[in-house]
């Protein structure tokens, strides 16, 4: 039961660090956190450039991959968040 608690309140944290009004501007070359980590080796290219467009919060050129990458890899939390991000700011 403890281990169901923490793995809440870690999910929550998360959560609470990723959302945000979308107007925060961090200096290029900095990681703030709540950030799509940096894209790893061996990621499809897809992946990528997800990865790396939603990093710069480059929404409107991410929705393409991020759409291709969602379909490889519909697990993976950080590419859905981008794509829900992609698709709000493309109006979908």
């Amino acid at each position: 039961m403890k281990k169901a608690g923490a793995l809440l309140c870690g999910m929550l944290g998360i959560l609470a660090i990723s959302c945000g009004s979308g107007e925060e501007k961090a200096a290029p070359g900095s990681a703030a956190m709540g950030e799509v980590a940096a894209p790893s080796a061996g990621k499809s290219d897809a992946v990528q450039s997800c990865l790396e467009l939603a990093g710069r919060r480059d929404w409107a050129k991410a929705l393409e991959p991020c759409t291709r990458a969602a379909n490889e890899m519909p697990d993976d939390l950080r590419i859905q968040h981008a794509l829900q991000q992609a698709q709000a700011a493309a109006g979908q």
